[in-house]
């Protein structure tokens, strides 16, 4: 229709025209355009999933997405601290600490998304792992230094594995 090419006009004009470090959204219905970083990302329009518990599942499906876990030794989450409670999932909040290096004080969460390159409509949707009010681990990022497994040690891992589309 016309009405959509007009649109379609105004947004390229828009990702042409706006300066560079201008972040820039467009809602397209099931998908979102977005321009971070100098780059266009046509994605799914991605929804946080609900609060909810693990019990040990080897996946959830969460927020659209999938989370998958597997045991191992000496990497991921440290079995033996879970002592057979249920971890949490849930999305971002906003205020989170998280320290993925012991020898490092805990860092806001928000700036360590963005040091890595998050772009910012996946930071909230992202499913945080908690143990009552500690915040576990984190996709992209890690582990907390305060629940990694050690050499030798039983572990979990898990991996985040977001809708596609």
């Amino acid at each position: 229709t016309a009405a959509a090419r007009a649109r379609l006009r105004e947004i390229l004009r828009q990702i042409r025209e706006a300066a560079p470090p201008r972040t820039l959204r467009f809602d397209l219905g099931t998908r979102t355009l977005h321009r971070y970083r100098g780059e266009v990302w046509l994605v799914a329009s991605a929804v946080a999933g609900g609060e909810r518990e693990w019990f040990g599942e080897r996946a959830v499906d969460w927020g659209g997405g999938r989370i998958e876990f597997t045991h191992g030794t000496g990497e991921g989450i440290a079995r033996d601290q879970l002592d057979g409670a249920a971890l949490r999932i849930a999305p971002r909040r906003g205020g989170e600490r998280f320290r993925p290096d012991g020898g490092r004080p805990r860092r806001d969460l928000r700036k360590l998304l963005q040091e890595r390159a998050v772009p910012p409509w996946m930071r909230d949707t992202l499913p945080l792992l908690w143990h009552a009010d500690e915040l576990v681990w984190v996709p992209g990022i890690g582990v907390d230094s305060a629940w990694q497994c050690a050499a030798g040690e039983p572990g979990i891992t898990p991996a985040w594995f977001p809708a596609s589309g």
